[in-house]
C-alpha cells in the first residue's frame, strides 16, 4: 500500500522534473544564439504590457528596431517591445551604464546591467544616443 501511494506520487514529481529540465534546457539554448545579450529592464516613465518601474532580470535580441524580450524561468515568454528612439545613455559608476529608449507608445524604457555587451545592447541607436553623461 505504502509503495502505491509512493508511485501515485512519484509520477507528478518527475513529471515537474521533466518539465522543469525541458524548460532549463531551453533558456541555455537560447542565450546560445547570436545577438542575446542579458539586461535589466525597467520602465522610467509611461506604461507598457508588463513593466514595471521595478528592474527585471531578462534576455533581449534586437531584431531591426523591436526588441524581443525573453523572461522567466525557461525564458518561454516573449515580448515585442518596438523602440521609436534612442535617449541618453548615463553613466552610474565606474563600469555601470544604463541606455533609455523612448518606445512607440511615448514610454520610456531603460536598459542597464548588459555587461560587456554595450554595442550589442545599443542595437540599431548605437550611433544615435545623445552624449554620454558622465557621472558627478
Amino acid at each position: 500500500m505504502v509503495w502505491a501511494a509512493l508511485a501515485c506520487l512519484g509520477v507528478p514529481i518527475w513529471l515537474l522534473a521533466g518539465i522543469l529540465a525541458a524548460l532549463l534546457w531551453n533558456r541555455s539554448q537560447f542565450k546560445k544564439q547570436d545577438g542575446v545579450f542579458p539586461a535589466k529592464l525597467r520602465l522610467e516613465s509611461g506604461s507598457f504590457h508588463s513593466f514595471s518601474e521595478k528592474l527585471a532580470s531578462v534576455y533581449c535580441v534586437w531584431v531591426h528596431d523591436v526588441l524581443l524580450v525573453h523572461k522567466g524561468i525557461g525564458l518561454v515568454s516573449t515580448l515585442p517591445v518596438p523602440v521609436a528612439a534612442a535617449g541618453e545613455r548615463k553613466h552610474l559608476g565606474d563600469k555601470t551604464m544604463y541606455f533609455s529608449f523612448r518606445l512607440d507608445d511615448g514610454s520610456i524604457l531603460q536598459m542597464s546591467g548588459f555587461g560587456e555587451d554595450e554595442a550589442l545592447a545599443q542595437g540599431p541607436f548605437l550611433k544615435n544616443f545623445t552624449p554620454e553623461t558622465e557621472p558627478g
